[in-house]
């Protein structure tokens, strides 16, 4: 398992978002995230991002202990993720969003930089290179010098996950990445999350889309009510009794 999570849980002034959550994902798989609708997918997510500090429990990345890590210490470790609202830098380029992304990577400090010292020379150049070959991985070369703002939603998805692949990643956690895309664009994304799978990268998945996650799945762990319901390949987890009643709302097996 290149991530553990054992009995995460996390209160918010009295209310329990998620209650003794554990799980694992195994290298160079796909796994989903799934549950009804304040289920605490996204309280879990942050959790192993970073981005919220769990009431209680472990989580381990490539065996190194997360809980007292920083998101950008995470990062450096190989951890990256996208999320459901898209915020590119809207006046930059695409090529320069990007770029963005690789800045964990470079070497150049305060002094180079005001300097323009070689070290910084190379790092730009290093980062061009990067942004341009992970533009070309998502097919949107062709786009490199337009503002990014200017992108239809499709493409602002896929500039988002090049932003994330050119940290060097080993664990990309997808927030909802289908999220407002028409069924042309879904099946692009399908296509691009198999393509980074087969680059040998661990991907950790929420998603409401149903098919899609049915389709692209290795293994699915189920949240309902903050709680771990079920775990299991898709065709198990598709005819689980307890996962058809949470999500319909009443007892069909």
């Amino acid at each position: 398992m290149i991530l553990t999570v054992d009995g995460l849980t996390k209160t918010f002034e009295g209310v329990t978002a998620a209650t003794d959550v554990s799980f694992g994902v195994a290298q160079h798989s796909i796994t989903a995230l799934i549950g009804p609708n304040g289920a605490g997918k996204t309280t879990i997510f942050n959790m192993v991002s970073g981005l919220l500090k769990p009431t209680a429990g472990t989580m381990r990345f490539k065996g190194e202990p997360l809980n007292a890590l920083k998101p950008h210490e995470r990062a450096s470790l190989g951890l990256a993720r996208t999320f459901q609202i898209i915020r590119p830098f809207a006046e930059m380029t695409v090529l320069e969003n990007v770029m963005v992304g690789y800045h964990r990577l470079m070497k150049t400090g305060l002094f180079s930089a005001a300097l323009r010292l070689s070290v910084t020379r190379r790092d730009e150049a290093n980062a061009r290179r990067r942004a341009m070959e992970e533009l070309d991985f998502i097919g949107l070369t062709r786009r490199a010098g337009q503002p990014s703002g200017n992108l239809p939603m499709g493409e602002q998805r896929m500039l988002e996950i090049a932003r994330a692949l050119v940290s060097d990643p080993t664990l990309v956690l997808f927030d909802e990445p289908a999220a407002g895309l028409n069924q042309t664009e879904t099946n692009t994304l399908v296509q691009t999350l198999f393509k980074v799978k087969e680059r040998g990268i661990t991907i950790l998945l929420v998603e409401h889309d149903m098919s899609m996650v049915m389709q692209v799945s290795d293994r699915i762990i189920v949240i309902n009510r903050g709680q771990k319901l079920a775990e299991g390949t898709p065709d198990e987890v598709r005819n689980n009794c307890l996962v058809i009643e949470a999500y319909l709302g009443k007892e069909t097996c």
